[in-house]
C-alpha cells in the first residue's frame, strides 16, 4: 500500500515537471517569436512613415509643377539635407528625375546612376512608397551593401496626377534595434532564472522523492511533508506563470497594469485583500497609476508622494521589499485618513536593471506572516512586471512617434482619421454639436524664401504652441499638411467654434510676425467626415479671397 501511494505521488511530480518544463519552453518562445517581431516591425513602419514625411517636407520646397533635375533643385537643398540627416538619424538621401536617373545623392558616386529595377518603374513610378529593411552588411535594393541597419524607403513626388521623380531616403535604426535586443535579452535572463529556480527545485524534490518510494512510515512520513512542500512550490511556480502569461499578452500600458492588479490579488497563496495598487517613480515623485478598492479620500492623499513618503515612498527609496504588519503601530506608515481600520502591507519594488520604476503595494490581514522564499518570489515577480511595464513603454513611444508631426508635435493626419470618425459617430448618435477649424497661414511661401525654411519650420512649431495654448483639452488639434492645421471641437457648436477661431487668429497675429485664415464648419445631419472638413476648407479659402487675416464660418 505504502509503495503504491509512493509511486502515485511520484507520477505526481513527474507531472509537475513536465507543466514546469512546458513553461520554460513556452513563456520565452511566446516572448521572442511574437513580441519582438512584432516591435521590430513597428519601428520599421516607423522609420517609413517618417521618411514620408522628410520626403513630403523636401518635396514642399520644390516648385508646384517642376519636375525633379539638377537644375529645378533650390540652392539650399544640400544644407536642409545635411540639417535633416543630422536631426532624423538618415544615412543617405537620394534624388530620382522621372527617368530613373541620380539627380542629387549625398553620396556624389551615386550621381548620374539611372535606376532601372522593376520596383522603381512598376510600383514608385506609379506613386506607391515601396520600402526596405537592409540589415548590416546586406545588399541594398540598388546592390549597395550598408553599414548599418536602415529602412530603405523609395517616396514618389507626384504632381498634378503625374509622376515628377522621386526621393529615396536611408533610415537608420541600428540604435533602435539595439536597444530593443538588449531589453528583450535582460527579460528573458530574469523570467529563465525564476523559472528555472523552481525548476529545479521541483526536480530536486522529485528525486528525493523517487529514492523514498519503497521506504517505511518514516519515510512515507517524509514523502508527504516534501509532496506538501511540492504543492506550494508549485503554487508559487504557478503565480509567477499567471504573471507572466497575463503580462505577455497585454501591451498597452492601462491594460497591462490592471491585469497585474486583478492576477495578484487573486492569489490565495498570498492571503491578500482585493486591494492594493501600482505607483510609477517619476524623478523624486511617486504617481498611483492604477488602484483596485480605494476611496476617493485615500486618492486625493496620495496625488503629491513624494519618494521617501509612507511605506510606498520608503520601497522605491531603498529598492528593497518593506513589510509591514500592522498599519496602525507602524511609524513609518505617514499617510492616515479618519476610520482607517488596521492592516498589513508587502510593498514591492518594481525595479529593471537596478532602477526602480514603480511599486506594487498590497494589503493583508493585520499581524500577518510570510516566508523568505514567498518574498523572493514576489521580489522575481517585481522585476517581471518592471520589465514588462519597460516593454510597454517603448511600444507607447513608438506609437506615439508614429501618430504624430515630428516638427510640431501634433497629431497627424492618421491619428486625425481615426478621432475624427469616433467624434462624428458621438454627435450622429446624440445629436451633440461637432466643428472642425481649418487654418492656413497667410503667404507662408514668401516667409520661407525671405527668412528660409529653418525660420518656416520654427514658424509652424511655433503656432502649433498657440493652438494648443488656445485650445481646450477636450478639442484635438492636427497638422493637416504643409502650413495647414485642422482643430477638431467636439460639444462645440458654429458660433462658440468662431470664437475660438477668432481668438486663435488673434494670438497668432499678436505672437508672431505673420496673419493666418481660417475656415469653421459644424456637423449637420448626414454629414460625412469629407463633407465637415470639406465645408471648413471651402470656407478657408473664402477667407483667403476676402483679403486673408479673418474667420469665415461655412454657411452651407
Amino acid at each position: 500500500m505504502g509503495l503504491e501511494r509512493g509511486m502515485f505521488k511520484f507520477t505526481l511530480l513527474k507531472g509537475i515537471l513536465l507543466v514546469s518544463l512546458s513553461a520554460v519552453i513556452a513563456l520565452p518562445a511566446y516572448f521572442f517569436f511574437f513580441m519582438s517581431p512584432s516591435v521590430s516591425r513597428l519601428i520599421a513602419e516607423t522609420a517609413e512613415d517618417e521618411a514620408v514625411r522628410i520626403a513630403t517636407h523636401l518635396a514642399g520646397m520644390l516648385l508646384e509643377e517642376s519636375e525633379l533635375k539638377r537644375e529645378t533643385l533650390p540652392a539650399d537643398f544640400p544644407h536642409q539635407v545635411a540639417k535633416m540627416k543630422g536631426d532624423f538619424n538618415i544615412v543617405k538621401v537620394k534624388v530620382f528625375s522621372r527617368t530613373g536617373e541620380v539627380v542629387y545623392s549625398t553620396d556624389r558616386e551615386d550621381m548620374g546612376h539611372i535606376n532601372r529595377e522593376r520596383y522603381f518603374h512598376e510600383t514608385v513610378v506609379k506613386g506607391n512608397t515601396y520600402a526596405k529593411v537592409v540589415k548590416k552588411d546586406a545588399l541594398t535594393l540598388e546592390g549597395q551593401t550598408m553599414t548599418v541597419d536602415v529602412v530603405e524607403t523609395y517616396v514618389p513626388v507626384m504632381r498634378g496626377g503625374a509622376f515628377r521623380g522621386a526621393f529615396e531616403i536611408y533610415m537608420d535604426i541600428t540604435g533602435k534595434k539595439k536597444k530593443l535586443a538588449l531589453l528583450m535579452s535582460r527579460s528573458y535572463v530574469v523570467l529563465l532564472i525564476a523559472v528555472l529556480g523552481l525548476l529545479t527545485a521541483v526536480g530536486i524534490a522529485s528525486a528525493r522523492a523517487a529514492m523514498t518510494i519503497a521506504g517505511q512510515k518514516q519515510a512515507e512520513d517524509k514523502i508527504l511533508r516534501q509532496s506538501m512542500e511540492l504543492k506550494e512550490m508549485n503554487a508559487e511556480l504557478s503565480a509567477i506563470y499567471e504573471v507572466s502569461l497575463a503580462v505577455s499578452r497585454k501591451i498597452e500600458m492601462d491594460e497591462l497594469l490592471s491585469v497585474v492588479l486583478n492576477t495578484i490579488t487573486g492569489f490565495k497563496l498570498f492571503n491578500v485583500e482585493r486591494k492594493g495598487g501600482i505607483f510609477f517613480v517619476e524623478g523624486d515623485r511617486m504617481r498611483l497609476v492604477s488602484h483596485l478598492g480605494h476611496t476617493e479620500e485615500f486618492l486625493g492623499l496620495h496625488k503629491d508622494m513624494k519618494v521617501g513618503d509612507c511605506l510606498c515612498g520608503l520601497a522605491a527609496m531603498t529598492g528593497d521589499i518593506v513589510i509591514s504588519k500592522n498599519s496602525a503601530e507602524d511609524e513609518r506608515h505617514t499617510i492616515t485618513y479618519p476610520h482607517i481600520t488596521p492592516h498589513g502591507h508587502i510593498v514591492v519594488p518594481l525595479k529593471t536593471m537596478d532602477r526602480v520604476v514603480g511599486v506594487l503595494y498590497l494589503y493583508l490581514p493585520a499581524g500577518f506572516d510570510i516566508g523568505e522564499r514567498k518574498l523572493r518570489m514576489l521580489f522575481s515577480l517585481g522585476s517581471q512586471i518592471a520589465t514588462a511595464i519597460e516593454n510597454a513603454r517603448l511600444y507607447e513611444d513608438t506609437k506615439t512617434l508614429s501618430l504624430h508631426d515630428p516638427l510640431t508635435g501634433l497629431a497627424n493626419r492618421r491619428l486625425m482619421e481615426i478621432n475624427i470618425e469616433k467624434s462624428l459617430a458621438v454627435s450622429k448618435r446624440y445629436g451633440t454639436p461637432l466643428s472642425v477649424i481649418m487654418l492656413d497661414i497667410d503667404f507662408f511661401k514668401k516667409y520661407n524664401d525671405t527668412y528660409g525654411h529653418s525660420s518656416g519650420d520654427k514658424l509652424l512649431a511655433g503656432i502649433a504652441g498657440i493652438i494648443l495654448e488656445a485650445v481646450r483639452k477636450s478639442d484635438f488639434a492636427v497638422r493637416y499638411g504643409g502650413e495647414e492645421f485642422l482643430i477638431l471641437l467636439p460639444g462645440t457648436g458654429a458660433g462658440e467654434a468662431q470664437i475660438a477661431a477668432q481668438r486663435i487668429r488673434t494670438s497668432v497675429e499678436e505672437k508672431t510676425e505673420v496673419t493666418i485664415s481660417l475656415g469653421v464648419s459644424s456637423y449637420r445631419e448626414g454629414m460625412s467626415r469629407e463633407d465637415i472638413i470639406g465645408r471648413a476648407d471651402n470656407a478657408l479659402y473664402l477667407a483667403k479671397q476676402k483679403g486673408r487675416n479673418r474667420v469665415e464660418v461655412s454657411e452651407d
